[in-house]
């Protein structure tokens, strides 16, 4: 069984920020999203339709030179939309850790050192 991350696993690559169009899913990839901020070991997927913390889905970037990247991920922690102000509000979404690539892992590595400025 999976379990969370604890505060000592969490996050030990840099974020940077980008947008990039996602297709997700529990199952197949349908739905549509963007990233807000992308890192070696995983993403925050922008979206209106939230996964429950732990739940593993299938998850396809596209990436602006016609290529994608498909892995397996694992949700850490889901943010809700705002219900206060849903026209400024923040967009829901959720952490994503990346289990296991399906397609192309040495793209989305080199896209990441890209955003870093180290290519």
């Amino acid at each position: 069984m999976l379990s969370p991350l604890s505060s000592g696993q969490k996050r030990q690559n840099g974020r940077s920020l980008a947008r990039f169009k996602v297709r997700y899913g529990n199952r197949e990839p349908l739905r549509t999203g963007f990233t807000e901020n992308v890192s070696e070991g995983g993403l925050f997927l922008k979206g209106n339709f939230l996964f429950r913390c732990l739940t593993l889905v299938r998850i396809e970037i596209i990436i602006p030179d016609e290529e994608h990247v498909l892995f397996i991920g694992q949700v850490c922690w889901v943010r809700r939309p705002s219900p206060l102000f849903p026209r400024m509000g923040r967009m829901g979404g959720m952490g994503i850790r990346i289990v296991r690539f399906i397609e192309n892992p040495a793209r989305y590595l080199v896209l990441c050192k890209e955003l870093q400025g180290g290519a």
